[in-house]
């Protein structure tokens, strides 16, 4: 029997205030998203010019260089999947396999 779910109330007595917007702690809040924010942008800058450098890299037959770029990519900005199959596409003209099985299989996972 669910009937008295109806009549369910929060309950008034939580020990936790709520975060108010003209609250330090909100502002504080704020400040530290908004730098995690920019951060993020700021990463995604570097890394999409170091995949573009791998590229121009890779296009000239540079696998060490691009290989290092798409290192670096990957390493400002780890959630970006293109970074990773880049990195394996170098590794397969390596020949080395190994390697490339592991960048395809998180970007698969």
């Amino acid at each position: 029997d669910y009937s008295a779910w109806d009549f369910w109330e929060p309950d008034t007595d939580s020990d936790e205030e709520p975060i108010l917007p003209n609250t330090p702690e909100f502002k504080a809040m704020e400040q530290d998203l908004l730098q995690r924010s920019a951060k993020r942008e700021a990463d995604l800058r570097v890394a999409n010019e170091h995949r573009a450098l791998g590229n121009e890299a890779y296009k000239k037959g540079d696998l060490k260089t691009a290989l290092n770029e798409y290192n670096k990519a990957i390493e400002a900005r780890k959630d970006i999947k293109a970074f990773y199959t880049n990195r394996a596409l170098v590794y397969l003209r390596m020949r080395k396999h190994t390697k490339a099985i592991k960048d395809c299989t998180t970007v698969l996972d």
